[in-house]
Parts: structure tokens; C-alpha cells; sequence
């Protein structure tokens, strides 16, 4: 068994998610144009601002993220 089938299969195992396990189901959800409402509700109807670090610069996935919650 390959380390990443060991390290998918144990996280698996224990229903866990690591980061881009996190970024996936973010950007899955709000793709969903009918839970964005719903997100933001959660979120108490809305948000003032967003603080993004460099770490977000190169990945195009968490920038779905920022512009799905802008």
C-alpha cells in the first residue's frame, strides 16, 4: 500500500480531514448557489472584511473560497 492510499485510507478510518480535505468541501459547498445564503447566515448575515495572507496568493481554490464569500 502506497503512503498516500495508507494516509487517505487511515483518514478515512477515523472521519478525519486534513487542510485541502477542508478547501475541497469549502469550495464544493459554496459552489451551491442555493447555501450561500445559509453561509452567510451562519456567518450572522454577513462579513465586514477578509484578511488574506500570501499563503492564498498561488491557490486558486481558496480564491474560489474568497470570491464565493465576497
Amino acid at each position: 500500500e502506497s503512503l498516500l492510499a495508507l494516509y487517505a485510507r487511515l483518514k478515512s478510518d477515523r472521519a478525519l480531514m486534513d487542510y485541502e480535505d477542508l478547501i475541497i468541501a469549502a469550495t464544493g459547498l459554496l459552489k451551491k448557489q442555493n447555501v450561500i445564503p445559509w453561509v452567510l447566515y451562519k456567518l450572522d448575515g454577513g462579513i465586514d472584511h477578509l484578511l488574506v495572507d500570501e499563503a492564498q496568493d498561488t491557490s486558486p481554490e481558496q480564491w474560489e473560497i474568497i470570491n464565493a464569500l465576497t
